[in-house]
């Protein structure tokens, strides 16, 4: 339908749209350790939890954190930060990516696993938090 040949790894779509499976993302030169080295003030996100679509047309996604939450402060990881959950674009996020990390990570899915690095993304859109 869109005129290019599928390559087997989306879903068709459903009441959400269609979305992609098998991710593999490229990945960037620095390791994770200089990124935060690199970082004054910043969220270091471990893993999103339970995410859904709030918006399909929007790419507007929302989860929590979970597993390890820390802030960074003056290039080091001071100290743990209770749970938080977004609300995010991820079109707004990805056009925010400051820094890509050359590891990637194997992230497992109901529907298949991703090939991911971290990624540092200024401005990320945290909208509560944990007690």
């Amino acid at each position: 339908k869109e005129g290019v040949d599928t390559t087997g790894h989306g879903l068709g779509e459903a009441s959400t749209g269609g979305f992609p499976i098998n991710l593999i993302m490229k990945n960037g030169a620095k390791s994770l350790e200089d990124i935060i080295k690199e970082t004054d003030n910043a969220i270091l996100v471990t893993r999103f939890h339970y995410m859904n679509v709030v918006d399909p047309k929007k790419a507007l996604f929302t989860a929590l954190t979970r597993d390890g939450l820390y802030m960074v402060k003056n290039g080091q990881i001071s100290h743990a930060v209770k749970n938080m959950r977004f609300t995010e674009s991820m079109l707004n996020a990805f056009n925010k990516v400051t820094a890509v990390s050359k590891d990637r990570k194997k992230v497992p899915s109901f529907f298949g696993v991703s090939y991911v690095p971290a990624l540092k993304i200024d401005d990320f859109h945290f909208t509560g938090k944990t007690e």
